[in-house]
């Protein structure tokens, strides 16, 4: 009798264990393709899109009039151009994350690892692509005398980036960082 109740509590553990790696394997996926799939279509999306355009061109026109219109679109090109390198290299690791994940030979401490290495990357995701646009922009321009004034806008981009970050938990659902807790649970009981 006890031996028959040893066995269903081990195949219940490993059940759960193995619905819990689904879940897991499903919130990061949907997490690498939340920011890789591109704007959604929702207003707020369409209005801030709309909003940075206009900012844009304000921005474009008073250059034009002070006869500094190269030289801004140099910056916002090597903005956008690092910006987007950096988003794609991050993209590319996480998606390696995931595959590792979703390799049917790994250990539940493998996959906690892994799992941890791609919200970490998933965190740097956030904000670095911007700061990486702000100092690729930023050498460009550093010849010019103008540099403490791009500093001085470039500062809010990064600090807006990474405390709009903070305050939305990094886009982590709380049913995911849920499920994360309890693999860390399970690996630490399995590791006793």
């Amino acid at each position: 009798m006890e031996v028959k109740d040893e066995t269903s509590q081990v195949m219940g553990s490993e059940q759960h264990y193995q619905e819990l790696r689904q879940r897991i394997n499903d919130g990061a996926a949907s997490l690498v393709k939340r920011f890789s799939a591109g704007i959604n279509r929702s207003g707020i999306a369409i209005a801030l899109a709309v909003v940075f355009v206009a900012i844009i061109v304000a921005v474009e026109v008073y250059s034009y009039m002070k006869n500094d219109f190269w030289g801004f679109n140099i910056w916002l090109c090597a903005f956008v151009g690092a910006a987007l390198v950096v988003e794609r290299i991050i993209t590319m690791i996480m998606r390696h994350y995931l595959s590792r994940m979703k390799d049917a030979a790994t250990t539940a401490l493998q996959h906690y690892q892994t799992l941890m290495r791609l919200i970490r990357a998933h965190k740097l995701r956030c904000w670095l692509p911007t700061a990486a646009g702000v100092i690729c922009s930023l050498l460009v321009k550093l010849e010019s005398d103008s540099w403490p004034l791009l500093i001085i806008m470039s500062s809010p981009i990064v600090l807006g980036a990474l405390l709009g970050s903070l305050m939305r938990n990094w886009y982590l659902d709380d049913d995911f960082c849920y499920d994360v807790d309890q693999l860390r649970d399970l690996v630490d009981i399995k590791g006793k």
